[in-house]
């Protein structure tokens, strides 16, 4: 799966489904959900959802309001699971650039001639940065620094090398 394709189906009104109904069974009897994070919580379709929000409103734009909100956690189980909004902020920058990178790759295995593969990759990358109804145009890694992000030593370092905090 592209990373375009995998965006084309994390729309914002979606990640209610990650979650099963509001009530659970628990040890055979009916009890409201526990507070916080679901049992079925899907932490990659969460980092995409948030991927769609800093891509849209950019990384000092983005509150944990509306994160949470497209991810359908509330804030202390948004902040369990991803820290703070910078420590999710380049954790979904790294999953972005290590899919980017498995696409990358699979072109690159490719049994096409190098005028097929290349016209291939050229397509999907028009595709993947093209605005839908579902996700902004542009890359969301550039799309997301161009605000104050990139004065942040830490997403720079990211920027510059790949790794938060210099790992």
């Amino acid at each position: 799966m592209t990373i375009a394709e995998s965006s084309r189906r994390c729309s914002p009104g979606s990640a209610k489904d990650l979650y099963g109904p509001d009530v659970h069974h628990y040890g055979g009897a009916r009890n409201r959900r526990r507070p916080g994070r679901s049992p079925e919580y899907n932490r990659k379709a969460a980092i995409r959802h948030a991927l769609l929000i800093f891509w849209r409103h950019g990384y000092a734009g983005t509150s944990l309001a509306p994160l949470s909100a497209a991810m359908g956690m509330k804030r202390p189980s948004l902040k369990a699971a991803f820290g703070d909004k910078k420590a999710g902020y380049l954790l979904v920058l790294q999953c972005f650039r290590k899919e980017l990178g498995e696409v990358v790759a699979q072109f690159a295995r490719s049994t096409q001639t190098t005028s097929e593969t290349l016209e291939d990759l050229f397509r999907s990358a028009i595709d993947m940065y093209s605005a839908t109804a579902q996700r902004p145009g542009g890359c969301p890694i550039l799309c997301s620094t161009l605000d104050n992000a990139g004065s942040d030593p830490e997403i720079r370092r990211f920027l510059s090398d790949g790794s938060p905090g210099g790992r």
